[in-house]
């Protein structure tokens, strides 16, 4: 089976959960199936034109028109989403990647769904739908001028990538019915692909390590070290205002309990019970420091990616509600409460259930690949069977 991706980001090395989550599954995929992906990059963008990585070729391209469109947006001129109609008319310098009818054309994001009318008669055309697009730009809609009518555009393009597609591959319950109710998606097409984790990057807690890397942090034997890790996304960015304005200020005479965050999403001073550093090539070793993980997300679209690799690293959770869409099988595995519950629960949160392990199991990203890679042979083999095929895929 050939497998052609198409794709608007880096997708290696991932910097955030959307390219985690493709990237993933894409090494899953080409462990079954040869695989390549067209990258189109803004002319900032680092990597090689061509490479291999995990067994998945990788082609970057940097048309000028995609920088151009992201310093408009800036200026507040246009969203991002504009470069749909920009890749629909130039997009026939690429089309030596669509010229195989027997293989799968995997879109990765919406705006790629711009080439659906490239793909030959034959193949299979699915939509990648890691976000509710029209829920994941709202924030960005809200400083832009014209906002209704860009509003508009976004509903079109995403009813377009929906409707087009033979498959939709999606991350959540709650995302497919908006599919079906807000875009007309078909219920036969959905096909749910969650969010996952690689189970074999966690193993034993390494406490001498563990020691080593509290003691870097600058945190003492016995105290208690709660961890937020995200991208600078909008929805991490509040989460992370939240534990450095909020959360960390209320808990100052508890001087037992010290926050830490990963990734880039602290601004401004930090409170003194604080300790955040930034970006870092490796999660692991700072939620091994850790005692509990917070997600206190209120905001964005698909799900969260940490809340399973929080579990897996054996770490008790305490999370909004929203955080857990998509994982409601793991409610019972973590406390749950509101922003105004958090002070207290934070360091009260209650232990990891003993078959944890074994409950994440299914949301390996291998074997997410793996089902995915069925569900694909199911079309070519009968595509009018496919989706009676695709719901009985477990």
């Amino acid at each position: 089976m050939n497998i052609r991706g198409v794709y608007d980001n880096n997708l290696y090395p991932p910097l955030f959960g959307g390219a985690e989550r493709i990237f993933r599954i894409y090494r899953g995929l080409a462990r079954r199936a040869d695989v390549s992906v067209l990258s189109l990059l803004r002319t900032r963008d680092s990597g090689a034109r061509s490479e291999t990585v995990d067994g998945i070729r990788l082609e970057r391209r940097k048309p000028v028109y995609p920088t151009l469109v992201s310093v408009g947006e800036r200026l507040r001129l246009w969203p991002t989403f504009w470069t749909f109609g920009l890749h629909r008319a130039l997009g026939g310098r690429y089309a030596w990647h669509f010229r195989d009818p027997g293989a799968v054309y995997q879109f990765d994001t919406f705006l790629m769904s711009a080439f659906y009318d490239r793909v030959p008669a034959g193949a299979l055309k699915v939509y990648h739908a890691v976000n509710v697009e029209t829920e994941w730009y709202e924030p960005l809609l809200r400083r832009l001028f014209a906002r209704r009518r860009w509003e508009g555009v976004l509903r079109d393009i995403e009813r377009h990538a929906l409707q087009g597609a033979d498959l939709v591959a999606h991350v959540s319950p709650r995302d497919g019915e908006r599919f079906v109710a807000e875009f007309g998606a078909r219920r036969e097409k959905l096909f749910l692909v969650p969010n996952g984790l690689e189970p074999e990057r966690f193993g034993a807690r390494d406490e001498e390590a563990r020691a080593g890397v509290r003691a870097r942090l600058g945190f003492k034997p016995g105290q208690l070290v709660a961890v937020f890790t995200g991208s600078p996304m909008v929805h991490n960015l509040e989460a992370a205002r939240f534990i450095l304005r909020q959360l960390a200020p209320a808990c100052a005479s508890r001087t037992h309990l010290k926050f830490l965050l990963v990734g880039d999403v602290a601004r401004g001073a930090l409170p003194p019970n604080a300790r955040a550093v930034g970006t870092v090539p490796d999660v692991l070793p700072y939620l091994s420091a850790a005692d509990v993980a917070l997600n206190p997300v209120t905001s964005g679209s698909g799900t969260s990616l940490k809340v399973p690799e929080y579990l897996a690293a054996g770490l008790p959770v305490v999370t909004t509600a929203f955080g857990m869409r998509g994982f409601e099988d793991l409610a019972d595995a973590v406390t749950t409460t509101d922003l105004a519950g958090m002070e207290r629960a934070v360091d009260r949160a209650k232990p990891l259930p003993r078959d944890i392990r074994e409950r994440l199991a299914r949301y390996a990203w291998d074997r997410q690949a793996e089902r995915l890679h069925r569900a694909y042979e199911a079309w070519f083999q009968d595509p009018g069977e496919a989706p009676a095929r695709w719901a009985c895929i477990d």
